[in-house]
């Protein structure tokens, strides 16, 4: 399909993109897929086409302690329910060295379709919190203002760059996966992702992107004939988006800050003020982070209304999943 399609609305039937999926692995030689899943509308439709395609998977799926809202556990679990996905994992992980191992050894004996729940801490056994405070706001990097943010690459890309190898490439041990990464998100990923299928030497990985030319609009629509949307919109009519970030630097517009802050429990946006009051002072007014920071807390202004005394409970949660 051609990008002039998928603007125009020219969508595939989810069977014509499972068949890509049956096709990436026919011709890679992999004993099973890898399949990165948040709980998210386009993460979710990649799962499904694997679980559409018949192949062999394992969904992986990434914690981050104090930042993951149970409500995107609770989805990615509904969502392994209906996939068939019966193999269940949970495994914990923080030095990096021996990441591999331990996902490698929770493997053992999961029955495929499986699921692996992967509970990420850093180096240092922090959370989320924790490490902002030592390592500051997530500020994008990059000479144009784009690229990865501390906390994706401590918390996500150190366990998914670690993923056991499932097949090989040229006689070394390989990595193949199915990514839900779509060109038109942005201007930086149409120039990154210009193939349906990427190999990345220094990293020995082989990914599938099926969703690349798609819009946001026509994954609905894929989800809908899927039977899907029920399971994952919930999320975003509450959150404006999937809640495996609960805090993300990078929403921009007031409105879906407002969102977000509003969707948080009130022990969660004292958190989240405490943490950004802490940082502000170590950054310039013409900074990324500053300007972030003060919309977040002119959000929490915004949203934040006193709570009677009689009106607050001893036991209030923050909502995540620790």
């Amino acid at each position: 399909m051609s990008a002039a399609g998928a603007a125009a609305g020219d969508a595939p039937s989810p069977e014509q993109l499972a068949e890509k999926v049956q096709r990436f692995y026919q011709e890679h030689p992999m004993d099973y897929l890898w399949v990165p899943v948040s709980g998210g509308k386009d993460s979710a439709l990649v799962w499904a086409l694997a679980a559409l395609a018949k192949v062999p998977h394992v969904a992986v799926f990434i914690h981050i302690p104090g930042q993951t809202h149970r409500d995107n556990v609770e989805t990615v679990y509904r969502l392994a329910e209906k996939l068939g996905a019966r193999g269940r994992r949970v495994v914990t992980v923080a030095e990096t060295r021996r990441i591999r191992e331990r996902l490698q050894a929770a493997l053992e004996g999961c029955r495929l379709p499986c699921l692996l729940h992967v509970v990420a801490y850093t180096t240092r056994g922090e959370d989320y919190w924790q490490a902002m405070r030592r390592h500051g706001y997530p500020a994008p990097l990059g000479r144009f203002g784009r690229g990865t943010r501390w906390c994706c690459g401590v918390f996500k890309h150190r366990v998914l760059q670690r993923l056991p190898y499932n097949g090989t490439r040229s006689g070394q041990p390989w990595k193949y996966g199915m990514d839900g990464v779509k060109a038109t998100d942005s201007p930086y990923r149409r120039k990154r992702y210009t193939s349906d299928v990427i190999t990345w030497e220094k990293t020995r990985d082989t990914y599938l992107f099926p969703l690349r030319l798609l819009t946001d609009q026509q994954v609905w629509t894929l989800l809908e004939q899927l039977r899907l949307a029920p399971l994952v919109r919930p999320q975003y009519q509450r959150w404006g988006r999937s809640p495996n970030c609960m805090f993300c630097p990078m929403i921009g517009r007031r409105s879906q800050i407002e969102k977000a802050v509003q969707a948080m429990t009130p022990a969660m946006r004292r958190l989240l003020r405490e943490t950004l009051e802490e940082l502000l002072p170590r950054y310039k007014p013409t900074t990324f982070s500053y300007r972030s920071i003060t919309r977040w807390l002119e959000a929490l202004n915004a949203v934040e209304q006193p709570v009677p005394a009689a009106a607050r409970g001893a036991g209030e949660e923050a909502g995540v999943e620790a």
